[in-house]
């Protein structure tokens, strides 16, 4: 491989007595004796001799920087992050996922099979949705579990079977 500098410059070379401080003010790591490169342009050249000065950790920098910014574009990274800041949100909130009125006309269409006579405390229906959004909270924890085991992130609907019959609930 030719050598990018020169190798073994006299004293008088390297203090500027010699040839090679004729050439301005060119640093000495960007000299270089070799031919290979010779089609490229000057500042091509250039490019490239500071690309190996900074190192390839440099460069591989610059170009995880523009893809990085080319995969926000796309919008791909911003869901990610957005779904997190979601979930972050969620977790530090108490309130129901399921919305009141929806879950009350459920439980009152179940109970209807039961007993048409039946009525409800605003208290009675908290605590039903309280109970079973816990009991969901806790599946879904189950399943994530049974997921990440089968070494996926997502969620499959065999992942809430094996998780209730490893509970033994019965549905």
């Amino acid at each position: 491989m030719p050598a990018k500098t020169q190798s073994k410059a006299t004293p008088k070379a390297r203090n500027g007595g010699g040839a090679a401080s004729s050439r301005g003010a060119a640093p000495a790591a960007t000299r270089t004796t070799s031919s290979r490169g010779s089609g490229r342009s000057a500042a091509a050249k250039r490019q490239a001799n500071q690309r190996g000065a900074q190192g390839k950790a440099a460069a591989k920098a610059r170009q995880s920087k523009a893809s990085t910014a080319a995969s926000k574009a796309s919008g791909s990274g911003s869901r990610r992050l957005t779904a997190l800041e979601e979930i972050r949100k969620l977790q530090k909130s108490s309130d129901f996922m399921v919305r009141k009125l929806p879950f009350q006309r459920l439980v009152r269409e179940v109970t209807r099979t039961i007993n048409e006579d039946l009525r409800f405390q605003q208290s009675a229906i908290e605590a039903l949705q309280e109970a079973s959004e816990s009991y969901l909270v806790s599946l879904f924890e189950d399943s994530n579990l049974c997921a990440v085991h089968g070494k996926r992130v997502t969620v499959m609907p065999r992942d809430l079977a094996l998780a209730q019959r490893l509970r033994g609930d019965r549905i």
